[in-house]
């Protein structure tokens, strides 16, 4: 009889943990690595009204070939593309390829990201 009631007891408190499912305090920690690994990198910024990112950093590297240039940021390094619609605010009027040659130069980037391919395309790169 010991036995039984002992069974019935394991029992409801089974079912009662079960029905209470996980602690809240796992689910916070979980809720907070969740939003951690969606949380954009340190040289990312949200995106303004009209959908564009910017980042601010130094001025690394102008591909003219690849329509690539590279942005250093804190201890990250990105790399942008850039098209004929990419404009350049500040400096000499040669546009994207007039930056060639000027690694150094702080410059402000605002840029698209695809969110599919991760691609950063520059729409506006201003020279400080």
């Amino acid at each position: 009889m010991k036995v039984d009631q002992r069974l019935g007891a394991l029992g409801v408190l089974l079912s009662t943990v079960l029905a209470c499912g996980p602690s809240t305090e796992s689910e916070s920690v979980l809720g907070q690595q969740e939003q951690a690994s969606r949380a954009p990198s340190s040289f990312e910024s949200e995106p303004d009204a009209a959908g564009e990112r910017s980042l601010r950093g130094e001025l690394r590297s102008v591909d003219v070939d690849a329509k690539h240039l590279m942005v250093a940021s804190g201890n990250e390094l990105l790399t942008f593309e850039y098209s004929d619609d990419t404009t350049v605010v500040g400096g000499d009027s040669g546009g994207v390829q007039g930056l060639a040659g000027h690694e150094g130069t702080r410059v402000t980037v605002r840029y698209d990201e695809n969110a599919v391919t991760g691609t950063r395309t520059a729409v506006v790169i201003e020279i400080e």
